[in-house]
């Protein structure tokens, strides 16, 4: 399921404890893929003793010394699993007045296994693809849904 990525409205990062992932998503970016990054992280299992700030806060002040400016970041800092990064950031969204409709999923393998995949293509309306260990960034157009 190795989808090649196109551009898309949002490149969204679910953050975990893998900093690399914070690095590919803004690398995406910078790349012209989108024209926003979202980061969707609270403090998970593995984070809540190592990180002083919520992962998206971590993951975003990567982002930014990369060189991705500070008003195409969205930080959804609440979520502490990978099914409440799709539904929390669904919901700020829709608070925000954003109506994106692909996306591409930048995720680490590591923290999101076979299972946890399909369940969020499920619960999020979209599917993607982990192109490269532990690193995975997959696509989504609706439109081309199964």
């Amino acid at each position: 399921m190795n989808h090649r990525l196109k551009p898309c409205d949002s490149i969204l990062v679910s953050c975990s404890h893998d900093l690399r992932v914070a690095e590919r998503g803004a690398d995406l970016f910078l790349q012209g893929f989108a024209p926003y990054i979202i980061f969707s992280g609270g403090f998970g299992r593995l984070t809540k003793d190592i990180f002083e700030k919520t992962e998206a806060e971590t993951f975003a002040e990567i982002a930014r010394n990369i060189g991705v400016p500070e008003e195409k970041i969205i930080i959804e800092n609440i979520s502490s699993n990978s099914g409440e990064n799709i539904e929390f950031t669904k919901e700020l969204l829709a608070r925000m007045g954003l109506n994106f409709n692909s996306f591409t999923l930048v995720f680490s393998q590591v923290s999101i296994d076979g299972r946890g995949q399909n369940r969020l293509r499920l619960r999020a309306g979209f599917f993607f693809a982990a192109l490269n260990p532990p690193v995975g960034a997959g696509g989504s157009d609706p439109s081309s849904q199964p």
